[in-house]
């Protein structure tokens, strides 16, 4: 239960009494898996003060679709700072200084930048108005923004990223976020969703070190639909989209449709499946959120750093070391427990 005002904001949030709302800022610009680690933390926010919380969360201007799928958050402001630096006239310097009013209207209870870095830090948290928080010197990932916060937070760099933004937003609000389960708070954004008998494989990435063979690829499919369940490959741009057709052709599945780059259909897409194989991509991150059961293969990242993270996810080191049987072993055992989960 929400405690009073005061007492559950001890840590050094003066807020007014007569405050029915706890007003957050949220900085979290950039990456899209970044955001998805980040979601867990706003639903132990809003739990711990009983939903008496209203989140405004700052994004980079390419993902200003994705805050919105959290039901703690009121509204999503944009950084458009990639825009205004390419054109660098008049009108980006209008919209930069609208930009800069905007941030000063509400005062905030509390801005948090989850981002840690003095991009955010400068351009999220200076010019908003209330108590800024923040990651300490050790523990920011550019430890120059730890200066521009008016509180700073010790938080280890070797937790999962998800648990780093909890126990940031945590020691910024004043609860534990150990008292709460994991929660990305996305699910009654895809309730409605239809459901496939479907396993969607996820071989694509930016950084040709966390590849996977692709012949591997094709051996696994062929052993999901060994066991009866419809394979589905997702692709990106023309070139991943030849490869997926390949891996589909070679085991008789079929490819994803266009996603384009739209995450509000990324998340639907997987919300419907029975389950996935990524590499760790943003995507296997949205898969985690939407609770798809799902192998995530870790080539050239540390899942206990940044893998896909939850009940039904398993980040998979040294994943270039791992057949295809291995793999399969744990999606179907993940999968079992799934179907023995819902009778």
């Amino acid at each position: 239960m929400r405690q009073s005002v005061e007492s559950s904001l001890g840590a050094g949030l003066a807020i007014a009494a007569q405050h029915t709302m706890l007003q957050v800022l949220f900085v979290k610009l950039t990456s899209l898996g970044d955001l998805f680690h980040a979601m867990p933390a706003l639903s132990d926010l809003k739990r711990a003060f009983d939903g008496q919380v209203e989140v405004d969360w700052l994004v980079d201007g390419q993902y200003a679709s994705v805050p919105s799928w959290h039901n703690a958050v009121r509204d999503t402001r944009t950084l458009k700072l990639r825009s205004w630096v390419r054109h660098r006239d008049r009108r980006a310097l209008g919209e930069f200084m609208d930009y800069l009013r905007v941030m000063r209207e509400p005062h905030y209870d509390a801005v948090v930048d989850a981002q840690g870095l003095v991009k955010s830090a400068a351009l999220g948290c200076l010019p908003a108005c209330g108590r800024r928080h923040g990651y300490d010197y050790s523990s920011a990932r550019e430890p120059w923004a730890a200066w521009m916060y008016d509180r700073q937070h010790v938080v280890d760099k070797e937790m999962h990223a998800v648990e780093r933004v909890r126990r940031l937003l945590g020691q910024a609000l004043g609860y534990d976020s150990t008292d709460y389960e994991l929660d990305y708070g996305v699910a009654d954004s895809f309730a409605k969703v239809k459901r496939r008998d479907s396993v969607v494989l996820i071989p694509h990435a930016a950084q040709p070190a966390k590849l996977w063979d692709i012949e591997r690829w094709i051996e696994l499919g062929r052993l999901i639909k060994k066991d009866g369940r419809q394979v589905e490959v997702c692709w990106g741009g023309p070139y991943e989209q030849r490869v997926a057709r390949h891996i589909a052709e070679q085991c008789e599945g079929e490819i994803a449709p266009d996603l384009g780059l739209a995450p509000e259909q990324i998340g639907s897409y997987l919300a419907g499946a029975a389950g996935a194989v990524s590499l760790d991509t943003g995507l296997a991150h949205i898969a985690a959120a939407v609770d798809l059961p799902n192998i995530c293969l870790c080539s050239a990242t540390k899942p206990e750093r940044s893998g896909a993270y939850g009940p039904r996810q398993q980040a998979l080191p040294h994943a270039r070391a791992l057949d295809a049987p291995a793999v399969w072993a744990r999606l179907h055992a993940l999968l079992a427990e799934q179907r023995q989960a819902h009778g």
